[in-house]
């Protein structure tokens, strides 16, 4: 199989007829200061650590106040989990209890 290249070429664009002797300027966009960017920036961080430190801190006393919370009602849990399960009477079931409460290793 060959490939071979080809090639497009453009047409080149008509001159104008009537080219202007002044072309109009091209607008600037506006331009900030360095100094006054600089300050903008330094507050929106400043804004930003502030706002994300409030929160952070009010995040961690509720996430404080859930584990106290859960480990007040962590006793009756643990009581609980050292009592075997009643039998359901499901022999799969029971096959399955088994392997998850058996060793690791086999």
């Amino acid at each position: 199989m060959r490939i071979d290249a080809i090639y497009l070429v453009a047409p080149e664009p008509e001159p104008d007829p009537k080219p202007d002797p002044k072309p109009d300027p091209k607008p600037q966009p506006p331009s900030m200061p360095t100094r006054r960017a600089f300050l903008m920036t330094a507050g929106a961080l400043m804004l930003g650590a502030g706002g994300g430190g409030a929160c952070g801190y009010s995040m961690g006393v509720a996430a404080e106040a859930a584990r106290a919370a859960d480990a007040a009602a962590k006793p009756a849990a643990v009581e609980a989990a050292g009592e075997p399960v009643k039998s359901s009477g499901d022999a799969e079931l029971e096959y399955w209890r088994g392997v998850a409460q058996g060793p690791l290793d086999e």
